[in-house]
């Protein structure tokens, strides 16, 4: 019964919390997505406390994910380029 209730208060959140998202990107395109941006930057530190490196080298393993991070940056750079 308590996971009913649960329910019946998430539904109608995720419902006004994407109509709010809606109406604050279609008026504040670029804020909102510096602030979308900054949610996934500031959650960064939280995701990658818990990694263990996967070389003995800890400089190579910071550099391969510098590198993967520019390579995804440049994929998407690309992709949104070809798009529009």
């Amino acid at each position: 019964l308590p996971l009913f209730f649960l329910g019946i208060g998430i539904l109608p959140g995720i419902f006004v919390a994407s109509k709010v998202i809606s109406k604050l990107l279609h008026k504040y395109p670029s804020n909102m997505y510096y602030f979308i941006l900054g949610l996934i930057v500031g959650s960064a530190y939280q995701v990658f406390t818990g990694i263990v490196p996967i070389f003995e080298n800890h400089l190579l393993s910071y550099f391969l994910s510098i590198f993967a991070i520019a390579f995804g940056f440049l994929i998407s750079l690309y992709l949104s380029r070809i798009n529009s």
